[in-house]
């Protein structure tokens, strides 16, 4: 499939995107041009719950192995570090939304119709 225009969100404006394409009918032998039209949809990041920031996944650790900051220094070296600033800040941007709090992503417009009615309803 070929994208004609390519789609933007912004807080203020939503343009839609179309995709074409086209198939063969071996019953005709025609090319028949096909659209799909999308819609542009954003929602809260599913990995941050929209903070921006997840647990750094050595100090998530630390924390479910000693439950507090007493002993870091002595577990960062047990664990092969120097010192507990070695494991790095204990949050750090989330990698699913690169610290926007929010995903967009591309929704076919016949799903999002059924959601925007389901809503209504």
């Amino acid at each position: 499939m070929k994208a004609q225009r390519p789609w933007t969100l912004s807080s203020k404006t939503l343009s839609l995107g179309m995709l074409e394409g086209s198939f063969l009918m071996r019953k005709y032998r025609k090319t028949i041009s096909m659209k799909m039209f999308f819609v542009g949809c954003q929602e809260t990041c599913p990995m941050c719950q929209g903070s921006r920031v997840v647990a750094n996944p050595l100090w998530a650790r630390f924390f479910a192995e000693t439950g507090s900051h007493r002993d870091a220094d002595l577990w960062a070296r047990d664990n092969g570090f120097d010192c507990a600033l070695d494991l790095g800040p204990e949050e750090e941007p989330c990698q699913d939304c690169d610290g926007q709090g929010a995903v967009q992503r591309l929704v076919p417009l016949h799903e999002a119709l059924s959601t925007l009615n389901a809503s209504v309803a």
